[in-house]
């Protein structure tokens, strides 16, 4: 009976050390996700592609002070990545700009253009002004995602 218990016991403890063993980035991929924005259709290498991830409707696609996240990133032959990591699973839209100029803000004219090249996620019917959140929003739900983004100028 001792024996009995003794192995009982024994696997009992193998089991939980297995069990703290588990990185604990295994258990932070079942909820979360890396999201790759994969943004094509810039027009030259000058400057840097602005991108925002947006989780809620409020400030989009304008107020970038209302994002999410946030990445610049460079021009590569025509196209451009950026990687956002750790992103919690949820529901999430896409902006980007290409801020040709470098100077940090999406240019426009009267009465607020874009002219500088600009993207969102699904690419949604055009119309006058920016796409509603709505238009633009995808789920995240798996451990890495990509988002094709056109830049039109």
């Amino acid at each position: 009976m001792n024996t009995k218990k003794h192995i009982y016991f024994t696997l009992l403890s193998l089991a939980l050390a297995l069990v703290t063993l588990v990185p604990a980035s295994l258990h932070a991929q079942a909820t979360s996700s890396r999201l790759i924005v994969s943004i094509t259709g810039i027009r030259s290498s000058k400057g840097k592609i602005e991108v925002r991830l947006w989780n809620s409707k409020s400030g989009f696609p304008k107020d970038d002070t209302k994002a999410f996240r946030r990445a610049t990133v460079e021009v590569v032959n025509g196209t451009a990545k950026a990687t956002f990591t750790d992103v919690p699973f949820g529901e999430y839209a896409v902006s980007t700009f290409h801020d040709e100029n470098s100077n940090g803000k999406m240019d426009s004219r009267f009465p607020g253009i874009p002219i500088e090249g600009v993207g969102v996620s699904n690419d949604p019917h055009k119309r006058f002004g920016p796409p509603p959140f709505d238009a633009c929003r995808f789920s995240l739900k798996e451990p890495e995602k990509v988002i094709p983004v056109v830049i039109e100028y």
